[in-house]
């Protein structure tokens, strides 16, 4: 357990807190270290929001079941260090509106902490920090949400492509490619053959060039036309 609160330690979630503090922080809570299998949930809409989530190792996949039965991707955690769950947490939701279900096998630290519910009168400093540093993960996903919203927003497929590729950080013209096909493909909401049809056309078409894992804009202003 010493090395995953190492881990935990040297996490964002806990950037910026000294050794008290962090002890501090670990002695008010009631951290877990847990494995999940395979197509485990680790939580269930309408469950109650009770704990922090820290991925140690593994995929977890954020999703939603809509009306008609379809399942509507949101997330997919598989950075270790990352943090799930804590939205619900803070803002001290009733139920979860969400699934999230391992993806493979998969390893957690489970944390249950009175951060959430203390005076704020009395903020120990290792919960001030935490906070701000929760504060700040709500504003990076917020961000990747919206850009997520512009790109599906964006209409036909190949605008759909052009965006997600100029919102990509690049150098000299250079994209490196992040995602996996499949995920590109379930990003943009689409089919992988018709993802990989339309990067074909458009690299006929000299717009883009695909070279393993980098994508290099041959045309960027054909590319804005696109939009």
């Amino acid at each position: 357990m010493d090395n995953y609160l190492e881990m935990l330690k040297n996490s964002f979630l806990c950037k910026g807190l000294n050794d008290e503090e962090f002890q501090y922080f670990i002695a008010q809570s009631n951290i877990q270290l847990k494995k999940y299998r395979k197509n485990e949930f680790i939580f269930m809409e309408l469950e109650k929001p009770e704990k922090l989530f820290l991925l140690v190792d593994g995929c977890i996949s954020v999703y939603k079941d809509t009306m008609s039965g379809k399942v509507m991707p949101i997330a997919d955690i598989e950075e270790s260090g990352d943090v799930f769950g804590e939205i619900y947490l803070y803002m001290q939701k009733d139920f979860y509106e969400v699934n999230a279900l391992a993806k493979r096998e998969s390893t957690i630290l489970v944390i249950q902490s009175q951060i959430f519910q203390i005076n704020d009168d009395d903020v120990p400093i290792a919960y001030y920090k935490i906070a701000r540093n929760l504060l700040t993960t709500f504003a990076r996903k917020a961000y990747l949400l919206t850009t997520k919203i512009q790109v599906l927003g964006s209409g036909s497929l190949r605008q759909r492509i052009a965006r997600y590729i100029l919102n990509c950080e690049r150098e000299n013209g250079v994209v490196k490619l992040t995602l996996t096909r499949e995920k590109m493909a379930e990003y943009l909401n689409t089919t992988r053959p018709s993802l990989s049809r339309e990067l074909s056309n458009m690299h006929k078409e000299r717009l883009i060039e695909i070279n393993g894992k980098t994508m290099k804009i041959l045309d960027e202003e054909a590319l804005d036309d696109c939009l």
